[in-house]
């Protein structure tokens, strides 16, 4: 599994010299950076959550259709070419490190609800959201850390409190790096620095 994880994050450094390139030469119009979005999956939270989320935010809905606001909540699950991994993903692979059966429920039920949190207010227009893909990038690697060390409940509450504060205002997104979680993860290992180019995914 940790053999699996390593690969998971040398594919992201990957797409991210991928895109920097692109964008350099001017040739990011010309290549699909999509993927087959499949249709509803009964395990994510009901879809009618995320339209009441879609019309709550009138700002957003001025720039965004809804069809577009569900389709990149469908990319947040399952996945894109500069975040190959997904939510579904990441949280089979927690949960599979986890023996315990209380605690596997427990942080399932912890998953589940990070997961509509953050999707409920990344999947919109850029100019609009609160929550951006280089957050994304830095929870992914602070879950796959967090197998490594077996603190994935705590990382699962501390990032959840700070989801709160992000949607409330009490923090901004430009905070949210991998060190605020791993104290011992340096500026290098930080995937905020890798995108810094761009936030238009």
């Amino acid at each position: 599994m940790r053999q699996i994880l390593n690969r998971q994050m040398g594919h992201r450094v990957l797409s991210a010299v991928l895109l920097a390139a692109m964008l350099a030469s001017g040739l990011s119009g010309c290549v699909s950076t999509s993927r087959p979005v499949q249709e509803w999956n009964a395990n994510w939270p009901a879809t009618e959550y995320y339209t009441a989320q879609y019309l709550a935010d009138r700002e957003n809905a001025q720039k965004q259709s809804q069809d577009d606001y569900l389709t990149w909540v469908k990319r947040f699950y399952t996945g894109w070419a500069f975040y190959p991994d997904g939510w579904d993903w990441l949280t089979t692979t927690v949960l599979s490190e986890i023996k315990d059966q209380q605690q596997r429920q427990r942080l399932k039920g912890k998953m589940y609800e990070l997961g509509r949190n953050i999707s409920g207010e990344w999947a919109k227009n850029g100019d609009c959201r609160l929550i951006n893909s280089k957050n994304l990038l830095v929870w992914a690697d602070a879950v796959k850390k967090s197998v490594f060390m077996s603190q994935e409940e705590q990382l699962a509450d501390q990032v959840g409190s700070d989801v709160e504060r992000l949607l409330s205002g009490d923090l901004t997104a430009a905070e949210i790096r991998l060190n605020r979680y791993f104290a011992a993860a340096g500026p290098e290992e930080d995937p905020d620095d890798e995108f810094a180019f761009s936030e238009d995914f």
